[in-house]
Order: C-alpha cells, then sequence, then structure tokens
C-alpha cells in the first residue's frame, strides 16, 4: 500500500467510514501489518491530541495574548513618548530639540529601550562643552542654508542659465574640432 492510501483508509477507518468487505480487508490487514497499525495508532494520538481540553484552553489562552498584544500596539503613546519616539517612518522635519532637561523620572516611565538609551546619552553628553559648540554650529549652518536657498522662480532660472551654458560650451567645442580639423591636412590614401 503506497502512504496515502494508508493514510486515507486509516483516517476513513477512524471515521467509520468503512463498510463491508473494505472494512473486512482493512482488519485483516490491520492484524498482519506492524506499520498500519503504528500508523493507526499515530492518527488516532493526533485526533486526541486535537481534541484534548487543555490544548484548546492553551490555543485560547495564545489567541487572547496575540490579541492584546496588537490591542496594546494600536494604544496611543502619550505626548512624552510621541515627542521621544524614534519610528522610522517619521519625517525628519517632525524632530524635535530638547528644549529642557529630560529627568531621569520621565527616562524611567518611557516603555521602549532605545530612547531610554538614547537620552540617558543625551543627557550626559549635554553636560559637555563640545556638546555646546556643535549645537551652535549647526544653528549657524542652518540659518546660512536658509540664506543660500532659491525660490521655485530663482531656480527655473539657474537651470535655465545652465541649460544655455552647456549649449554655449558644445557650440565652442564643435567650432574649436572644426578650426583644428582645418589646420591638420587630409591624410592620402593609397591603394596598395
Amino acid at each position: 500500500m503506497i502512504r496515502k492510501n494508508k493514510i486515507e483508509l486509516v483516517d476513513k477507518y477512524l471515521s467509520g467510514e468503512l463498510t463491508g468487505q473494505e472494512l473486512s480487508e482493512f482488519k485483516a490487514e490491520l492484524a498482519f501489518s506492524s506499520e498500519l497499525q503504528e500508523e493507526v495508532r499515530l492518527q488516532e494520538q493526533i485526533q486526541q491530541a486535537i481534541q484534548e481540553k487543555d490544548i484548546q484552553n492553551l490555543r485560547d489562552k495564545l489567541k487572547n495574548i496575540s490579541m492584546e498584544q496588537a490591542n496594546s500596539q494600536d494604544v496611543e503613546m502619550n505626548s512624552d513618548e510621541q515627542e521621544f519616539s524614534f519610528e522610522l517612518s517619521e519625517e525628519l522635519s517632525s524632530f524635535k530639540e530638547f528644549s529642557q532637561p529630560v529627568s531621569i523620572n520621565d527616562l524611567i516611565s518611557m516603555s521602549q529601550s532605545l530612547p531610554k538609551i538614547h537620552l540617558a546619552q543625551h543627557n550626559i553628553a549635554s553636560k559637555e562643552n563640545i556638546h555646546h559648540f556643535y549645537k551652535e554650529q549647526q544653528q549657524e549652518n542652518a540659518s546660512a542654508n536658509e540664506e543660500n536657498e532659491l525660490s521655485p522662480m530663482d531656480e527655473a532660472i539657474f537651470r535655465d542659465i545652465q541649460d544655455a551654458l552647456q549649449e554655449k560650451d558644445i557650440q565652442d567645442l564643435r567650432a574649436n574640432l572644426q578650426q583644428i580639423a582645418a589646420s591638420i591636412p587630409a591624410h592620402q590614401r593609397s591603394v596598395q
């Protein structure tokens, strides 16, 4: 018997679907075949395991736990956690610089570990002189960048000027190549 046929016959036997001659043939083979006996025992154990109450209870508990976790993730964060949240999907423009020192109690109340570590390191680094130097430097760079930014109209004009310069460069290159070609004598070719 092929294994698939054995499993189908065992399923039919256990569910009571075998009748008449099929049932008597199966019982005769079951009496002589140890493999078939093992398969029947295995299928019976599987069915018993599926029907056991403790396993059903465990499944229900696992389902409840997974639903609770899904619900807890949907709960909105409080304002402090939102301010210090490090979700990768957030844009950099929404980032807020710390305006006042973060207390230890605020750190302890946060549920996420990465922001806790970052804020703890930020508190340590904020006491160093170099931190203030870099902060001032970043503010100066930000104000300088704002002054250098072009309006959309200025950017369009700037692009047009760049295109015109590239066209002028191409025209100059063509003129130079024509002048070089005129000054070099033509090659004489022989038929040999």
